[in-house]
């Protein structure tokens, strides 16, 4: 029988024989996990790169076709989306209805031209939704425009326009006193006059860069609309643009807005504040806050022509508490007063109308402009309001001791 000693030493000698053993099996695997890598290695030391699956929402792919999400018509009347179809291609007519919705191919692009009232609202719950085109014998035609009227007067309560619309025409939804909710497309340049024209119930709407023109009344009567971001490009709101939106309490107006038409903001009663962007160069004065609740005006463009050749009326029933003038805007007043002869205020119950002033200058050189010019403020601008300086913006110029109407 072995000593423990013995056994002892056996134990050792096996370890010393089972290592290398198991250091040559090490190796071997190694070796099989690195082959692989050392091949993608050698082929990114070639320059190839190893094929990969294709990832449509892979960004870095190119980019798919612009008809990929079109729906292709057959020649029995059926269509690549089982979306319902009737139409006639055969007899030379080329317009057709593709859920629901009417289009008409002119030369090489769609026209949306109206829709099934009732098929809308029974079969797809007042929702409409547009397709961004069609492949009918290898020949693609893209949605491009909203016709006028296309809509008009219909009870859908949402529509969905695909990307590739860039114009809503002249009254396309007007009347749709149940829409609640439509999405415009990212491209739309163009929104035609009376577009939305007493679309009562329709929520916020979202507008996207590519603007650059917005009809006469284009939002007139939306009642239900809260907010909205003029973006930038636009360069005109044409008359009644947001006349009687009475909920709306926030626009944003852009650093691009040169002119501002008549009747604007009209009855717009839940509008708290609005800066008139110093890029604008033209104004109306015919009512264009009439009937406004605005407790905040700021108008402080260096430069300002008042168009519609009348002094008064500009700020009718607007019952502002702060008012912040520039130049521009009281040497137009100034001019008109010089050429009319008017002699009524721009604006009526104003508390305080604020006007820029270098506050470098001495406390003195302020209250000589006080008693100079306090009477053609509150007898031509605003009635009665008190007025006082605050701090001239960047950019913005501010009014000197020297400043005088003229008129007195």
């Amino acid at each position: 029988m072995l000593s423990r000693e013995s056994m002892a030493n056996c134990s050792i000698m096996k370890r010393l024989i089972l290592l290398p053993l198991f250091a040559s099996l090490l190796l071997s695997f190694q070796s099989c996990n690195d082959e692989p890598s050392n091949k993608e290695n050698d082929n990114n030391n070639s320059g190839q790169v190893t094929p990969k699956p294709s990832d449509p929402d892979n960004p870095n792919n190119p980019e798919k076709p612009e008809d990929a999400d079109y729906v292709t018509i057959n020649d029995n009347g059926t269509t690549s989306s089982g979306l319902p179809f009737e139409g006639f291609f055969d007899d030379g007519k080329t317009e057709f209805i593709l859920n629901h919705i009417k289009y008409k191919i002119i030369d090489d692009h769609l026209e949306l031209i109206g829709c099934d009232e009732y098929e809308i609202i029974n079969s797809l719950d007042g929702k409409a939704e547009a397709v961004p085109g069609i492949k009918k014998n290898g020949q693609s035609y893209k949605l491009s425009i909203v016709a006028e009227s296309a809509f008009r007067d219909k009870k859908i309560n949402a529509v969905i326009l695909p990307n590739t619309v860039t114009e809503i025409r002249d009254r396309a939804f007007q009347d749709c006193n149940k829409l609640e909710k439509i999405k415009l497309p990212e491209d739309l340049t163009v929104i035609g006059d009376s577009a939305f024209y007493y679309c009562i119930n329709l929520q916020d709407v979202s507008l996207y860069s590519h603007i650059k023109e917005i009809g006469k009344s284009a939002f007139s009567y939306c009642e239900s609309m809260n907010s909205i971001s003029i973006p930038e490009g636009v360069k005109i709101l044409k008359e009644g643009t947001f006349n009687y939106c009475i909920k709306l309490r926030k626009i944003d107006l852009p650093s691009s807005l040169e002119e501002i038409g008549q009747w604007a903001f009209m009855d717009c009663k839940s509008l708290g504040s609005l800066v008139i962007p110093p890029s604008v160069k033209k104004i109306s004065s015919y009512l264009l806050f009439f009937g406004s609740g605005l407790g905040t005006l700021s108008i402080l463009s260096p430069y300002l022509e008042i168009i519609s050749g009348k002094a008064g009326g500009i700020g009718i029933s607007c019952h502002l508490t702060n008012l912040y003038l520039g130049t521009g805007y009281i040497n137009a007043i100034v001019k008109i007063i010089k050429e009319k002869g008017y002699k009524n205020s721009s604006f009526f119950n104003t508390k305080h109308i604020y006007i820029p002033w270098d506050e470098s200058t001495p406390q003195g050189n302020w209250d000589k402009f006080y008693r100079k010019n306090k009477y053609f403020f509150k007898n031509y601008i605003c009635n009665e309001a008190e007025l006082e300086k605050f701090a001239a913006p960047e950019g913005i110029t501010p009014f000197t001791e020297d400043w005088t109407s003229g008129l007195y």
